[in-house]
């Protein structure tokens, strides 16, 4: 995984600075641009060297289809996302991610007129 997210950085790197700099910007629109370029470099190299943080913002469906292009090349194992979603337990999803999907089948159910 690490290896996969290391071909993934300046990319993310590219979108990090580019929204990040917008909203810094807009805090403080006096800001120097060298200063401003210093302080993105070292948010995202904060980010990028821990390795959790790092899955937060690489584009999770970009890191699937490598690990998936990884795994069926390496030893021809085909990893699906539907296969990824029947096989997980419902203690392994996020409480949010519960409560959401929840309010959706709500919605989906609830009598619209």
């Amino acid at each position: 995984m690490r290896r996969l997210t290391e071909e993934m950085k300046s990319r993310v790197n590219a979108q990090f600075m580019s929204k990040r700099q917008r909203y810094l910007r807009e805090c403080n629109p006096a800001l120097d641009q060298a200063t401003l370029n210093q302080e993105m470099l070292e948010d995202f190299d904060a980010i990028w060297s821990d390795f959790d943080t790092r899955l937060e913002v690489v584009p999770g469906k970009d890191l699937l289809a490598s690990l998936s292009g990884q795994l069926q090349s390496n030893l021809g194992i085909s990893l699906t996302t539907g296969l990824i979603v029947r096989t997980m337990r419902k203690d392994e999803v996020p409480a949010g991610m519960l409560a959401l999907l929840g309010k959706l089948d709500d919605f989906r159910g609830a009598n619209v007129s």
